[in-house]
């Protein structure tokens, strides 16, 4: 978990890496693929990171690979000039200086082939009075920063000059006493003896910045060792790794909020934010598409306004990056493209506060084609049908989702909205792990989800209020949850559950639901004015118990069909009604956990259903009167 934390730290540049500092070079000596000298490039305004040896350039030692021009391009003087400078020194310093230059350059070639042209051009006199001359022509200041240039390359930006720099440097490092190896790199190391803190956990149960992992506890300490050196890491892997958490958590997009946790997520290249799978699990759909068409009760908080906020995120040293053929446009489809290898792999740390330390509920890993596959599967297993029967309900954001398998509050009006958001993360941070598990492993959603989903359900259908224009229908989100958890309960089994109504599903539970909303939506066009309809008064005992209930809704039917004066409609009800209840052998007395799923499907599915059916039925009968007025004409 902390290797990859430390690489995006390393990748992306949020630390400088060890024993380097970012320089400006004021002249680059340009050399060809051969050693060829090409000339002499003017800058001063770009920042590299450049090996800096500290304290360590006193006396007669210098920095590698960046120095004076007047160091790198030392040029030998006659001994009488040196002994007559024996008072101040410095042409017998600055002699050194090149020298061990000149040196250590030779060391890294080894490591480095490149740089090996380097040294042959240092070598060659005749060569060097030639940049000296250009330097001179260009006015550079012999106290000002010069460096080499391969083939259109600073030599400071070949990979493998940073790898031999760590090694190189080591040489001069002071080890202690106590010595091991860190855990984060492998390399033998005097561990930190605390850790710096972690910002971003302000909402999440934390005073604001926390350690990621403390040993203050004697339960957390092993043969007698203290603080960290419980589990060494050295200074540079663990302020990378601090680095790679601030960035990351710096940012609502890339580390959202969710349940009371931070949603850390990361790859271990550069992937766009529009192609980040991720994202589309935690967004849902854009707002401008897939709307319900009939108003559905909510919290009495805006899901768009509350919870699918957008905040605008930091500097991404990712989007900084312009990465040719990142991105393919396809001309045949019209369509984005993406070249993102299938073996990429992502990280995902939920976090939260907790007495002062931070708390990691969950850690998961995997490659980046598995988790496109499988949050693709969890938008295709929550399609589910609007209520106008004809397309898909908006696929809302996790967050809003998550919402809904909170128990509703009996009294909105005292709740702030903070206290809301604590009352959730109280609530839902223990199965938030589990479900976002099931989502990137395309496995079980746990039962608990089923029972929030259906107890939200049924206080939602036995709280409407008498002044709704439509009759309560089981909620949308609710009612996703319950076809996943289905779905998957079933090991995708043909036929368990689908999107739209299903008039040949012969689960029992499923038509008793839907036998339930024929007879709410006679009412409904029955009698559209009438206050405290079948839906508030029997929807929870008849998901539990329908042979209790079904016969009387049955009895109670008859004078609503009785108003139903259009024979075109009392028709078309009485066609649902046969084609819920044929081969029903028994009603239920008591539904379980998955026939209760079952029972709210059945009735939002054929409430869309005969929303659709009614609304085809009126406008034919329009069409009618229309053509019947035209042949009186």
């Amino acid at each position: 978990m902390l290797r990859p934390l430390y690489d995006y730290a390393m990748r992306y540049q949020l630390l400088p890496p060890p024993g380097m500092v970012k320089k400006t070079v004021k002249a680059w000596v340009c050399l060809g693929a051969n050693g060829t000298f090409l000339g002499v490039r003017q800058d001063g305004e770009d920042e590299y990171f450049c090996p800096d040896g500290g304290s360590l350039t006193h006396g007669d030692k210098c920095n590698v690979l960046v120095e004076k021009y007047e160091i790198v391009f030392w040029k030998e003087v006659q001994q009488e000039e040196i002994e007559s400078n024996e008072e101040n020194k410095k042409p017998q310093r600055k002699m050194l200086k090149h020298q061990f230059y000149l040196d250590s350059l030779q060391l890294a070639a080894q490591k480095v082939p490149e740089l090996s042209t380097c040294v042959r051009l240092l070598e060659d006199e005749i060569c060097c009075e030639q940049v000296r001359q250009e330097l001179i022509r260009l006015k550079i200041k012999p106290s000002d920063t010069v460096s080499f240039e391969i083939a259109g390359t600073p030599i400071v930006e070949i990979p493998k000059v940073q790898e031999w720099w760590r090694e190189f440097r080591q040489q001069f490092a002071r080890h202690g006493a106590a010595e091991s190896l860190c855990l984060i790199t492998g390399e033998r190391t005097t561990p930190v003896a605390t850790l710096p803190l972690i910002t971003g956990f302000q909402e999440v149960g934390g005073n604001g910045s926390l350690p990621l992992f403390c040993f203050d506890k004697a339960a957390f300490r092993s043969y007698g060792l203290k603080q960290s050196a419980n589990a060494p890491v050295s200074a540079e892997s663990i302020d990378a790794v601090k680095a790679a958490l601030d960035h990351l958590m710096s940012s609502e997009t890339l580390s959202p909020t969710l349940a009371g946790m931070r949603f850390v997520h990361w790859f271990d290249c550069y992937v766009p934010a529009e192609c980040d799978p991720m994202q589309q699990a935690l967004d849902g759909d854009p707002k401008n598409q897939g709307t319900e068409q009939q108003t559905e009760d909510d919290d009495g908080y805006d899901d768009d306004e509350e919870f699918d906020e957008t905040v605008e995120a930091p500097s991404n040293p990712d989007a900084e990056r312009d990465i040719p053929a990142k991105r393919l446009v396809s001309i045949e489809s019209g369509e984005a493209a993406t070249a993102i290898p299938a073996s990429t792999q992502y990280y995902i740390l939920l976090l939260s506060g907790v007495k002062g330390r931070a708390r990691i509920h969950s850690y998961d890993h995997g490659n980046y084609g598995e988790l496109e596959k499988n949050i693709q599967q969890w938008r295709n297993d929550l399609q589910m049908v609007d209520l106008g029967g004809t397309g898909f309900t908006k696929i809302n954001s996790l967050k809003a989702m998550m919402i809904r398998l909170k128990p509703k509050q009996k009294s909105k009006k005292s709740e702030t909205k903070k206290e809301f958001f604590e009352r959730m993360r109280k609530e839902l941070s223990g199965i938030t792990p589990a479900v976002l598990h099931a989502i990137l492993t395309d496995s079980m959603l746990p039962d608990s989800v089923a029972v929030r989903a259906l107890r939200y359900i049924r206080n939602q259908m036995a709280s409407a209020s008498e002044e709704d224009k439509h009759a309560p229908v089981p909620n949308a989100m609710c009612c996703q949850w319950l076809k996943v958890w289905l779905i998957r309960k079933n090991n995708r089994k043909e036929g368990v559950i689908e999107a739209m109504y299903q008039a040949e599903n012969t689960n029992v539970a499923y038509r008793c639901g839907a036998w339930v909303a024929v007879y709410a939506s006679m009412q409904q066009f029955a009698m559209r004015k009438v206050k405290a309809g079948i839906v508030q008064r029997y929807y929870a005992s008849a998901c539990q118990m329908p042979a209790l209930v079904l016969g009387q809704l049955s009895i109670h039917s008859v004078p609503h069909q009785d108003k139903i004066k259009s024979n075109d409609y009392l028709e078309l009800y009485q066609e649902m009604l046969d084609v819920v209840t044929c081969d029903i052998a028994e009603i239920p007395t008591v539904l379980n956990l998955e026939q209760q799923a079952y029972f709210a499907l059945g009735y939002r599915q054929m409430t869309a259903e005969l929303n659709k059916r009614l609304k085809e039925l009126k406008m034919q009968k329009a069409q009618n009167e229309e053509a019947e007025t035209d042949e009186e004409e």
